[in-house]
C-alpha cells in the first residue's frame, strides 16, 4: 500500500484513517476512538489505552496531519514488513528489493516488544533500536565526537515532552562515513546504545524486517 512521509515518520491510510506504522512501539493501539484494521486478511482490534493520550499530544507536536492509531510492533512481529521508501509503498510481509544496488543485511532480534540489531562504530558494537517512529538518530553520549556541534535539533518524545539539544558526528562503519546524531536521552540508556531512525539509514531506499530469519536489510539508493 502506498503511505505518505512526514517529518520521516510513515503514515498510512487504511479504511479512512490515517495510522503510524511505528517499529519503536510494542503495541498497536487507538488514539481517539476504538476501531478494527484488518492487515493480511486478519482483523485486529485497536484500542484506546493509558497511552492514547500522551501520544495523541506528542503527534500534534510533531506532524501536520491528524494520526488515528498506532500500529506497533504486536501486528509487525507476526507479519514482517518491507518499506519502499523511494516509491512510497510498504507491505506486510517480505517482498525483494527491486534496486540492482548493494542490499546491507544486519541481524534482527527482539526484546520486550522492541526490534534491535547491532551496529558498528569503530570498535564498538552498539545495540541498536530500529525504530521508523523516530525522525532522527539518537546515540550515548561516549560514542560520539563531542568536539564540534554539527547544528541543533528540537524534537518531542512521549516520555521527555519538548527536547532540544546539539547533533554530533557518529561513525557509522557500515558505510564507512560519519552522520550526525543526537545524545541519547539518559532515560533510554538502560534500554540501547542508539535508537537509529530506519529512515535514515535507508533513504531514499528499501528496508525489510525479517523476524523469522532474524535479518534486518537495507538498500540506499542515492538520486
Amino acid at each position: 500500500m502506498k503511505f505518505k512521509l512526514i517529518e520521516n515518520l510513515i503514515i498510512v491510510n487504511m479504511d479512512g484513517r490515517d495510522l503510524l506504522i511505528d517499529t519503536g512501539s510494542p503495541r498497536s493501539f487507538a488514539l481517539k476512538e476504538s476501531f478494527p484494521v484488518k492487515i493480511n486478511d486478519i482483523s485486529y482490534d485497536l484500542k484506546i489505552t493509558m497511552a492514547s493520550s500522551i501520544v495523541l499530544d506528542t503527534l500534534k507536536h510533531l506532524l501536520t496531519v491528524n494520526v488515528d492509531g498506532i500500529i506497533g510492533n504486536d501486528i509487525i512481529i507476526p507479519n514482517n514488513l518491507s518499506i519502499d521508501y523511494l516509491n512510497e509503498e510498504i507491505y506486510f510481509g517480505i517482498v525483494p528489493c527491486s534496486y540492482d544496488i548493494e542490499q546491507y543485511t544486519m541481524p534482527l532480534k527482539t526484546r520486550m516488544g522492541l526490534a534491535y540489531t547491532e551496529l558498528k562504530s569503530g570498535s564498538n558494537t552498539l545495540d541498536v533500536i530500529l525504530d521508523t517512529g523516530s525522525k532522527m538518530h539518537y546515540v550515548k553520549e561516549s560514542y560520539v565526537d563531542k568536539t564540534r556541534s554539527r547544528g541543533y535539533f528540537e524534537d518531542y518524545s512521549p516520555d521527555l515532552g519538548q527536547m532540544e539539544g546539539h547533533l554530533f558526528d557518529f561513525y557509522d562503519s557500515i558505510h564507512d562515513e560519519t552522520i550526525t546524531a543526537g545524545i541519547l536521552p539518559a532515560v533510554y540508556n538502560y534500554a540501547c546504545d542508539m535508537i537509529m531512525s530506519v529512515y535514515l539509514m535507508a533513504r531514499p531506499g528499501f528496508c525489510s524486517f525479517d523476524f523469522v530469519k532474524g535479518e534486518f536489510k537495507f538498500t540506499r539508493r542515492f538520486i
